[in-house]
């Protein structure tokens, strides 16, 4: 589900996942370990992140495996055409 919030919001698309799916990844994304681990280079996830206590559930899902819920690509779609195809694009990652 994250990595799905990760492609998502690299095309700058929107992402909802449904309240049942929200309710299920909460506590697994509590429960992978936020150790060392996750600074080591490949790591699917990065330390975690605080969130308010009133926060989503997706915000808090995404916070818990070091994702910021409000990253946003650099890209600027209107202003410049995107790469040719093949070639590398812009780095988006969070």
């Amino acid at each position: 589900m994250v990595h799905g919030w990760d492609v998502a919001r690299a095309l700058d698309l929107a992402y909802a996942p449904g309240s049942d799916l929200l309710r299920a990844a909460l506590p697994i994304a509590r429960a992978v370990p936020d150790d060392d681990s996750r600074l080591a280079p490949g790591s699917a996830f990065r330390p975690g992140l605080s969130v308010a206590k009133d926060t989503g559930s997706l915000e808090q899902i995404l916070a818990a495996l070091g994702r910021s819920p409000d990253w946003r690509t650099s890209v600027i779609h209107d202003h410049h055409p995107g790469p040719e195809r093949g070639a590398a694009g812009p780095d988006t990652t969070c």
